[in-house]
């Protein structure tokens, strides 16, 4: 029985998916890295040519998912001495094809391990892991001659290798070639010098063979490290200075993809157990071939030693959000880059550090709350790039020391694909706003956040985003722009809007041109408002009244000749108010004697209460008419009374007459 019958034999139940959800985006784990009995240095125990302790080919992708993998990658060898034949690519490529289940959430990927030497030298130019992207109708043909020039390793450059790589993503529906162990001395190191982004978007930072990181020290390769050949002098500035996302995978060759507590029994002097992709979505994000090829591309990848644990990364300046996983960062010149990476609150306990990773520096960041973790490159150190890199407690994590059997320590990394950062000015205007808060024109220094709006000028001074022609924002242009909105100051005036009957407005604009004719904003009395005057534009509620001219302006109904309200007509204007400006002076006033004033209009003396034609400081008595002229004689004071006392009388009364005649001589004609 073949390969492929005894995985159809399985194949038709589904394990859970491993991804999970968090801070809204969705992660999924995957091997992109993995070896069967198909390789000619690989074993599978039902193929019979395994070694050590494999697993069976018929089982391989239920062993993926019970590792807990989203996704696999079979990258079996495709040249050289240990390739796999063309009878029995057609068999492991339908089995790859066979097993991908997008509603099951269990993505296989058709791919391929080559690599590459110069013809006619001894230059290498790396081992490659070939990823395949299309859909199975795209691949269902795809042969072994297709992935390949031929069965040797020989190109006679390095620009065959991308030549090839064209033909294979036409006939793949999409293709990448990515390089593995770059910095591992054996079988064989990358060459920096032969890259192209195009196809090579990302790279293996960790495997069995060990960590391609740095010369930290960390899982150095049994059989040597080339500090040259590093991830890290690849991204350096003053190395290499490219720019990739990272990928993990275990290299295994013993059929047991995602097996990363477990060393690989057909190759043991691989000392370590490997890697994981994560690969993070949104969460409403379709997961398939086509998403993951998408997000290893936009560098939206990290790589975990072990443990999977989803992280949220968050970069950004002066308040403004820049970018998460992998993004290139635009950074203000004068702004500190700060990163806040969140952990599940039931997994941060086995977080032990979180580093912000340059070309020559590291910054710790701090937790500041269970499972967030806070930091910031200043302004004046900022780098090239930046990468994060966590310490997972690995003897935490799978429950004791030395419980994951991955030949090196206790200790787990997660790798997070790195950030390019380019700096930028970004208050060019120099309004003290920053384009990336709150100024949406920076050429513009009266255009920011709060600035002062004038509405339909087209121009949103205030970057509130609103249509500068909808002041009231209903939907409906004024109408000087050419809209239909008879107010743009309230936002229940539009046309069509419902009709509140009897209270002055016409909200749906049907009235609004018959019954505000003179267009001061005021409906007709006759449209139900409190325009006493729709002809007259000078005339509304909010007009200001012109007094004596016989006109309302301000429609408020009452007296042209009454200008302090107190209920009578000026007296030079017909009326018995002699004092028009003070509403506690008219005919109808209580009289407060002795103050000056006359409040009610009698025209007597403030001085003479009892109108006796005597003033108070000559009266003996100025409540009592009858008590006349006061006398002061040697014997002291008395009061004349009889003839004498009415003589004064006569001569106060004839003295009031005079002056009444007087006040009302000849009143002014009021406008019609």
């Amino acid at each position: 029985m073949s390969a492929l019958s005894i995985f159809a034999l399985w194949f038709g139940g589904g394990l859970a998916s491993a991804a999970e959800t968090f801070s809204d985006q969705a992660f999924y784990y995957g091997d992109l890295h993995a070896h069967t009995g198909y390789s000619g240095d690989g074993g599978s125990a039902d193929m019979g040519n395994c070694k050590g302790s494999c697993g069976n080919f018929a089982d391989v992708f239920v062993t993926a998912r019970s590792n807990g993998l989203d996704f696999v990658a079979l990258t079996d060898h495709i040249n050289g001495t240990t390739t796999i034949g063309p009878t029995e690519f057609l068999e492991l490529h339908a089995a790859v094809l066979a097993a991908n289940d997008e509603a099951g959430g269990f993505i296989t990927i058709p791919a391929g391990e080559i690599y590459f030497t110069e013809q006619g030298s001894s230059t290498f130019f790396g081992h490659k892991t070939m990823l395949l992207f299309g859909d199975n109708a795209e691949l269902a043909d795809l042969e072994l001659s297709d992935l390949r020039t031929a069965n040797t390793s020989e190109m006679r450059s390095c620009d065959a290798i991308w030549t090839l790589m064209e033909k294979v993503d036409h006939v793949a529906g999409g293709a990448m070639i990515l390089p593995h162990h770059p910095a591992v001395q054996r079988p064989m190191y990358n060459n920096w010098s032969c890259f192209n982004s195009t196809w090579e978007p990302a790279v293996e930072v960790y495997s069995e063979h060990g960590s391609s990181m740095d010369t930290s020290g960390y899982d150095v390769p049994g059989v040597g490290l080339v500090p040259a050949a590093t991830v890290h002098e690849a991204l350096s500035p003053s190395g290499y200075n490219l720019m990739f996302g990272f990928i993990g995978g275990t290299d295994s060759h013993d059929t047991r993809p995602g097996a990363v507590c477990s060393l690989d029994t057909e190759h043991p002097t691989h000392l370590y157990a490997g890697s994981l992709t994560v690969v993070v979505l949104d969460a409403a994000e379709a997961f398939n071939r086509a998403a993951i090829q998408s997000a290893i591309i936009d560098h939206n990848t990290y790589v975990t030693t072990g443990p999977q644990l989803p992280l949220s990364l968050e970069w950004s300046s002066k308040g403004a959000l820049l970018g998460d996983i992998g993004d290139s960062l635009s950074v203000p010149e004068d702004g500190d880059l700060e990163a806040e990476i969140s952990f599940p609150v039931d997994r941060a306990a086995y977080v032990l550090s979180v580093d912000l990773v340059g070309p020559d520096d590291r910054w710790p960041l701090t937790e500041v709350s269970t499972g967030v973790w806070r930091g910031a490159t200043p302004a004046d150190e900022r780098p090239e790039w930046l990468y994060v890199a966590v310490e997972i407690d690995g003897a935490s994590w799978y429950g004791g020391v030395g419980a994951c059997a991955d030949g090196g320590d206790d200790q787990e990394w997660l790798w997070v694909s790195p950030s390019p950062l380019t700096a930028f000015d970004d208050d060019v205007d120099g309004d003290g706003h920053s384009v990336l808060v709150d100024d949406c024109d920076d050429d513009d220094p009266t255009t920011y956040g709060g600035a002062p709006e004038r509405w339909y000028d087209g121009v949103d001074q205030d970057c509130a985003g609103d249509n500068d022609y909808d002041q009231d924002a209903d939907g409906f242009l004024v109408l000087s722009a050419g809209g239909d909105d008879c107010d743009d100051t309230r936002d229940d005036v539009y046309p069509e809007a419902p009709e509140i009957p009897d209270d002055g407005v016409i909200q749906d604009c049907v009235l609004r041109l018959a019954y505000d004719k003179d267009n001061d904003g005021h409906l007709s009395e006759a449209g139900g408002g409190d325009d006493c005057d729709d002809a007259d534009p000078s005339r509304s509620p909010s007009a200001e009244e012109i007094w004596y001219d016989g006109v309302d302006q301000n429609c408020d109904g009452a007296s042209d000749f009454d200008a302090d309200g107190d209920g009578e007509d000026a007296l030079l204007w017909g009326g018995d108010d002699c004092d028009d400006e003070d509403p506690a002076v008219h005919s109808g006033a209580a009289e407060i004697w002795y103050d000056g004033v006359d409040q009610n209009c009698d025209g007597w003396s403030d001085d003479d209460q009892d109108q006796d034609g005597l003033p108070v400081e000559d009266d003996c008595d100025d409540e009592d008419a009858e008590i006349g002229v006061c006398e002061k004689p040697p014997d002291g004071k008395r009061c004349a009374t009889g003839p004498e006392s009415a003589s004064w009388l006569v001569l106060g009364a004839a003295a009031l007459l005079v002056g009444r005649r007087r006040r009302s001589g000849g009143a002014p004609q009021r406008s019609a």
